[in-house]
């Protein structure tokens, strides 16, 4: 899940630019191969790496009777919210 919360670990061997990260949880279950058609194989070097603090984090902090679905679905919204009031009008 997106974003990692707690120790996040990611992936030494992996190609790809988007890397490959796991939380805590899922580090170490040979099941996980990668959402996007990645190379990640259970094999692979694991390195705990430093917890990035997201915008979503703080959200979840401010707000911790939402689940993090919640939170994302309305950042979302947001962003199209900002998109659509940069766009030119029909009357210009």
């Amino acid at each position: 899940a997106y974003p990692i919360s707690g120790r996040a670990w990611k992936c030494q061997d992996c190609p790809e630019a988007i890397g490959f990260d796991l939380c805590d949880d899922c580090h170490g279950h040979p099941f996980n191969l990668g959402r996007f058609g990645q190379s990640h194989k259970p094999t692979h070097r694991m390195e705990e790496r430093e917890q990035v603090q997201a915008i979503y984090h703080t959200l979840q902090a401010d707000n911790p009777e939402m689940s993090m679905r919640e939170i994302v679905q309305l950042v979302q919204a947001a962003i199209a919210a900002q998109e659509r009031q940069a766009l030119p009008s029909a009357a210009e």
